[in-house]
């Protein structure tokens, strides 16, 4: 997806980050306040190769996470741009454990923070996040 809008030659790093980079690139083009970009996804970052991630089976440190992010260039300007997440992913048992689930709510807060969103709204639900 980056490759379409900036020329970038890595395939597939995030298609998470990837996508709210294209988003924010398009909303930072016009002027004004800015309401909250939607996010809809379970936030499992799986990312094939040597180096990659694979949330559904560990999620890292967030500080080992948002350094891979800010050294793979796919760091978002997300300053003015609240973020409402719906959809992430929760923990029922083994590896996808509430420990687990807790794990990957922490690390995108931290991640989105490090990108300087002003408000970041994680839900599990898409319901609930529309009901708040």
């Amino acid at each position: 997806m980056a490759r379409l809008f900036d020329g970038r030659s890595e395939k597939y790093a995030s298609t998470i980050l990837e996508a709210i980079g294209v988003a924010v690139t398009r909303l930072h083009e016009r002027s004004g306040a800015y309401g909250p970009l939607y996010v809809f996804s379970d936030m499992l970052q799986v990312t094939p190769g040597p180096g990659g991630f694979n949330f559904e089976k560990h999620v890292p440190r967030p500080q080992d996470f948002v350094s891979w992010v800010k050294k793979s260039g796919l760091a978002a300007d997300l300053h003015n741009i609240p973020l409402l997440v719906c959809g992430l992913h929760t923990g029922q048992f083994g590896l996808n454990s509430a420990a687990q689930a807790t794990r990957l709510h922490d690390l995108w807060q931290r991640t989105l923070q490090s990108m300087g969103a002003p408000e970041i709204k994680l839900y599990t639900s898409c319901d609930a996040a529309f009901a708040a």
